[in-house]
């Protein structure tokens, strides 16, 4: 067995950049996301699952297309459909822009 093997990655432990609950979306860095599995404060250890459908918040100017790309926007904490925003995964529903809420499969396809 490999002894640099840290873990399989579905699962990581990471600084929370700033305060989160348990389901909300991390942006760790420029790239790295994913869903809080606990509550944490800025700079506790914090786990995040990387993949899995989640209902998270959404752009309410925007619908989105079920299979459609999905990026983050960190700063308005939604979905949007801008690639100026960090890739999140693509969107499993297709909510109109009255919807706050969408489904998205997180860092789907995996890259």
């Amino acid at each position: 067995m490999a002894t640099n093997y840290v873990q399989p990655g579905k699962i990581v432990r990471v600084t929370a950049p700033s305060t989160r609950v348990s389901g909300d979306i991390v942006l760790v860095g420029a790239g790295l996301i994913g869903a809080a599995l606990h509550s944490a404060t800025t700079g506790d250890e914090l786990e995040m699952q990387l993949d899995g459908v989640w209902t998270v918040p959404k752009d309410t100017t925007q619908a989105f297309a079920a299979g459609a790309p999905v990026y983050w926007n960190d700063s308005a904490r939604a979905m949007n459909k801008s690639a100026a925003y960090t890739y999140a995964g693509v969107a499993l529903d297709a909510p109109n822009t009255a919807a706050t809420t969408m489904k998205v499969i997180l860092n789907y396809p995996k890259r």
